[in-house]
């Protein structure tokens, strides 16, 4: 009986991909860019509850992205930085209940607590670890913490602002969570 020599690798027809480590990962698609520059959040988030599975990381832009905490409204950009964080925290199962312990500390100003709060819950919770919101998060928190008391106040606001919108997209993808 003679051998054939098969090559090690299989070949699959152009531009499909089928490995896990080869697929795009879903907020990094042209689909997602659209619903979210077009300011389509809540379509982009039925899109993420039935792409869960291809959100796999977060994007190194989402990653260092940042809130403007001078000014006291959210704009168009920081919703869309909220939307795929709740995205991400939704994909990784990540519940809001730390999240929303974490907007309550805050929303009473007591922001030193909510970082040793924050740095318990990425302790905790690897999903949350992995995701890179805590970073993120700390980010912010540390930029409050340099600030005088009126600056102080403003920020928070913002801060709690910035979190409802995380909560209420993350509820929107993911309407069957008790927490």
């Amino acid at each position: 009986m003679r051998h054939q020599n098969f090559p090690n690798r299989f070949t699959h027809p152009k531009n499909q991909n089928y490995s896990g480590r080869d697929r795009q990962n879903w907020i990094d698609s042209d689909e997602a860019k659209e619903l979210l520059n077009g300011g389509n959040f809540i379509e982009f988030c039925k899109k993420a509850k039935e792409k869960r599975k291809d959100i796999r990381e977060t994007p190194q832009n989402l990653a260092n992205s940042s809130i403007d905490l001078s000014n006291p409204s959210i704009t168009f950009n920081e919703l869309k930085i909220a939307t795929q964080w709740a995205a991400i925290l939704q994909a990784r199962g990540f519940g809001m209940s730390s999240l929303r312990k974490i907007f309550e500390i805050v929303s009473s100003g007591k922001v030193e607590r909510a970082k040793f709060i924050l740095a318990y819950e990425v302790g905790r919770k690897e999903e949350f670890a992995k995701s890179g919101f805590g970073e993120f998060l700390e980010k912010l928190l540390n930029e409050i913490s340099t600030s005088n008391d009126d600056k102080k106040n403003k920020k928070v606001g913002k801060i709690k602002t910035f979190l409802e919108a995380v909560i209420a997209y993350h509820k929107l993808i993911n309407p069957s969570s008790k927490d």
